[in-house]
């Protein structure tokens, strides 16, 4: 059970990442554009670096999931001591944590 959870976080971890992609390429579009027109680009580069750095947390978030995914296999756990099925947060807690 414990690991079906952490395969839902990382469900969520990976859709996060795809669109981070699609914002920094949509960014770097405008960003051509603002170029392209002369117009003033250090707003559109603000936040290109912004969400680049967005994009690396979510890797290493995801790589941590990884991490917890590999430390539970092939355990089986049985409910937690508060008889919730387990001790990870429920998917309407998921939280970007460092």
């Amino acid at each position: 059970m414990v690991r079906k959870i952490w395969y839902r976080h990382l469900a969520i971890a990976d859709r996060l990442i795809v669109e981070a992609r699609e914002c920094i390429d949509n960014q770097k579009q405008q960003l051509r554009a603002l170029k392209h027109d002369q117009q003033d680009t250090e707003g559109a580069a603000a936040t290109l670096k912004l969400l680049e750095q967005t994009l690396h947390l979510m890797h290493w978030h995801r790589a941590t999931i990884l991490e917890k995914v590999a430390a539970y296999k092939g355990f089986d756990f049985g409910p937690a001591v508060d008889g919730r099925d387990s001790d990870v947060a429920e998917p309407s807690e998921y939280r970007l944590q460092p």
